[in-house]
């Protein structure tokens, strides 16, 4: 869990044995007592009650996924299913995300690391990034494509829920055409 990104941005620098101690302590209890981000739960249950099937992608590790879901439930969240992809420790810059929003087709998906929509092609998913001020490099993430942006969850799905017709009321870009599935037979 520990990484240099804490050493670059917080000035964190942790030995060899208590990197070690934090990941214990992380892996044991992180996962389990993350907080809520502000109006989540309730952006989760308008759409949970439009219908909506909930299902969490994560870049975590998939032996983490319980520690996660017992979090959800913990704080309310009307959702069952995660989905751990955890990093490839090869290619750290690899789109940890991409295989399985590719696979599930999504209505939406919804990020605050822009990373995430990297490489993502032949779906046509709404891609939602949640700009919360996170640190997330501009000099190597500024090119890649997501629909809109949104301060927060709740925002989004208040504008995705506005009218009957879910999603009709936010102005969405035209796809770029590298991204769209390919109709030829």
């Amino acid at each position: 869990m520990y990484n240099l990104q804490a050493e670059t941005t917080y000035g964190i620098k942790l030995t060899d044995e208590e990197k070690v101690q934090f990941d214990a302590v992380w892996h044991n209890h992180g996962w389990r007592t993350m907080p809520m981000q502000d109006g989540s739960l309730e952006a989760c249950h308008l759409l949970h009650k439009a219908g909506y099937e909930l299902v969490c992608v994560t870049a975590m590790s998939s032996a983490f996924i319980e520690h996660r879901l017992e979090n959800f439930r913990l704080h309310g969240y009307p959702i069952d299913r995660i989905i751990g992809t955890g990093y490839d420790r090869q290619n750290f810059h690899k789109n940890p995300k991409r295989q399985i929003i590719e696979e599930l087709h999504p209505v939406a998906f919804v990020d605050d690391l822009r990373r995430n929509f990297k490489d993502i092609q032949g779906v046509h998913t709404k891609f939602v990034f949640i700009d919360r001020d996170i640190h997330d490099d501009p000099n190597r993430h500024e090119q890649i494509y997501y629909d809109v942006k949104y301060p927060s969850l709740l925002q989004f799905v208040e504008d995705f829920l506005k009218t009957e017709q879910h999603g009709e009321y936010i102005s969405w870009p035209e796809r770029p055409s590298f991204l769209l599935p390919s109709t030829s037979c």
